[in-house]
């Protein structure tokens, strides 16, 4: 019961991140005067917060985004990455296919998704990624915190907070 608990929290947790986040950043954007402009967000996390001891959340920048590599571990070697989990794969599917629509003039295939307004917001779009480190502790997160915001790919990165749902 407790792993189910623990892991509706984390996905929980993951939804209300990734929402602010992408509110936060989307602010960001309105001031940049480009897309390869948009600042690094520094991460503010401290060893007394309650987060993962091997998980970082990072978010892609809007351009980096929009190129869709497939990320694997070798691309964060800096940080020791043993998993990456793209928390945004079926959002960025439909990217795709809007990018195709757009470029084509042909909606046929997403005519569901306009009947439904359910069409992503390209131009706000940032991939969300979360790397697993292969050494564990919350000061190895921290420390890949800091790797990882030296990026030029990266708009930022964040450890995996715990949240707790309150009964």
């Amino acid at each position: 019961m407790y792993n189910l608990m623990s892991k509706i929290s984390r996905i929980l947790f993951s939804i209300i991140f990734t929402l602010l986040l992408m509110l936060s950043i989307s602010s960001i954007r309105v001031n940049a005067p480009t897309k390869n402009s948009e600042e690094t967000i520094i991460c503010n996390a401290t060893l007394d917060d309650d987060f993962l001891d091997d998980s970082i959340i990072i978010v892609l920048k809007h351009d980096v985004s929009l190129k869709f590599k497939n990320y694997v571990c070798d691309d964060f070697a800096e940080i020791n990455c043993i998993y990456v989990d793209d928390l945004t794969k079926y959002t960025t599917e439909i990217v795709k296919e809007q990018l195709i629509a757009e470029e084509t003039g042909d909606w046929s295939k997403l005519q569901d998704r306009i009947d439904k307004h359910m069409l992503v917001n390209v131009d706000s779009f940032h991939r969300i990624l979360c790397l697993t480190i292969g050494n564990p502790g919350k000061e190895n997160v921290i420390k890949a915190i800091r790797e990882l915001e030296k990026r030029n790919d990266i708009c930022s990165a964040e450890p995996d907070y715990i949240e707790k749902i309150i009964d």
